[in-house]
């Protein structure tokens, strides 16, 4: 996600951020889906939409200027979040390791749409 989200600036509209993601996390279970599924049975399409989604908004969240210290996820809010949705799929570490990796680096575009 990130090799591609650094070299584009998604556009600022929800619904077509929206069908991005829906894109990626569609091509992304047509190439993986089934070493997901040999993991973990459970995973679905939506599943990866939600993760994917999830990132997004820590991304914007951590690193925006724009959002108060005080407002902005914490980790273990972020593995919360997560984890109540995708409960039996990842595990506290996973998701701590996308926070710590999101928090370290932020996506960062080179080009806008």
């Amino acid at each position: 996600m990130r090799k591609i989200f650094t070299r584009m600036r998604l556009p600022k509209e929800f619904q077509q951020i929206e069908r991005i993601f829906k894109a990626f996390s569609h091509n992304y279970w047509i190439l993986n889906s089934q070493r997901l599924l040999e993991s973990n049975p459970g995973w679905t399409l939506e599943c990866l939409e939600f993760l994917a989604m999830s990132i997004l908004v820590l991304n914007t969240n951590i690193h925006s200027d724009k959002i108060p210290r005080s407002l902005r996820l914490t980790k273990a809010s972020f593995i919360k979040t997560n984890l109540s949705v995708l409960n039996d799929l990842i595990t506290t570490k996973f998701i701590g390791d996308i926070y710590d990796r999101i928090e370290k680096q932020q996506f960062e575009a080179k080009i806008e749409l």
